[in-house]
């Protein structure tokens, strides 16, 4: 009934959400989800017993599997520590390059450190 489609599920770790997701997955719907607890996601993406799971923050020609939602949340988990920690925004992108020098995605990381300098004031 959904082959092709695509779906967003925000809410999609439990209750309602997360029996659309369910419902949305086996009628054949590609289904993204989003919820505020990382744990949450990470539990519902496996319990969807996905072929592909598409995560930023990883190599190009990486392979999109379940496992890159852990990779992508060590990232995430760093990147806002060494905000937190202070510093310039080339301190932030050589910290995060020496941590994660195998990912592809200076441009954004540059970006997301200009932002989060500027936030903090």
């Amino acid at each position: 009934m959904f082959d092709g489609h695509v779906a967003l599920v925000t809410g999609g770790t439990r209750g309602i959400g997360r029996a659309i997701a369910d419902t949305l997955a086996a009628e054949g719907a590609n289904v993204a989800i989003c919820a505020r607890n990382p744990e949450q996601v990470k539990d519902a993406v496996a319990a969807l017993n996905p072929q592909i799971v598409v995560a930023g923050h990883k190599s190009v020609g990486a392979p999109d599997l379940p496992e890159s939602i852990t990779a992508s949340q060590q990232y995430l988990s760093d990147f806002s520590r060494i905000v937190n920690d202070g510093g310039r925004v080339e301190d932030i992108v050589n910290a995060m390059l020496k941590l994660h020098g195998d990912r592809d995605n200076p441009r954004t990381l540059w970006h997301s450190a200009r932002i989060a300098v500027a936030k903090r004031g």
